[in-house]
């Protein structure tokens, strides 16, 4: 009778061990505690078994397994969680640029309250960012695509605008470049160390 328990108790452990060692390649691990648990939970169920059984029960775990705080996160589930939040994060600083576009679908005749309703949006966006930099990167934005759009339009004529304020672009343009200058400074600083 004392073998069958002890044949159980090494069936049992090994598939304890299986499923420890799925959750260790998920990212889950075990402290030396709970396998003490485990260990005296096994030691009820099988009630006569020898030590050595137990003992290989323990022992069979890897020691950097067992010395674990419970519950922490291997590297890798940690690496696949920063890839995650850096996904989400350009995400959603890109989400003001489709809003833009949004924008610009729905008010497209009227130049002077796309204007407005940039400006507000993206000084307001700057300024809750907190990083104060971003206003010199606005301002510059500002310039180059206005120098850009009106060499485009006057100089070299590849585009035109149907309701133009000055130099042959709408008014709110600029401002769209500046946004644009602000947003790549935004999603290059999330994706630098990928």
């Amino acid at each position: 009778m004392r073998n069958t328990f002890s044949l159980g108790a090494l069936l049992f452990s090994k598939i304890i061990v299986i499923f420890i060692k799925i959750d260790y390649s998920l990212g889950i691990r075990f402290a030396n505690s709970e396998l003490v648990a485990a260990k005296e939970k096994l030691e009820i169920v099988i009630g006569a078994a020898s030590p050595q059984i137990l003992n290989f029960f323990v022992g069979g775990i890897p020691r950097r397994l067992r010395r674990r705080k419970p519950f922490e996160l291997s590297q890798e589930y940690r690496e696949n969680m920063k890839l995650t939040e850096k996904i989400s994060k350009v995400f959603i600083e890109t989400l003001p640029i489709f809003f833009g576009i949004l924008l610009s679908y729905l008010f497209w005749e009227n130049n002077m309250l796309l204007f407005i309703i940039y400006l507000a949006l993206t000084l307001g966006l700057i300024y809750f960012h907190k990083d104060k930099i971003e206003f010199i990167i606005f301002a510059y934005g500002i310039l180059v695509g206005a120098i850009v759009e009106i060499i485009g339009t006057q100089v070299s004529g590849y585009q035109s605008f149907t309701k133009p304020d000055f130099g042959g672009i709408p008014i709110w343009l600029p401002v769209v470049w500046g946004y644009g200058f602000v947003a790549m400074k935004r999603i290059s600083f999330v994706l630098k160390n990928l």
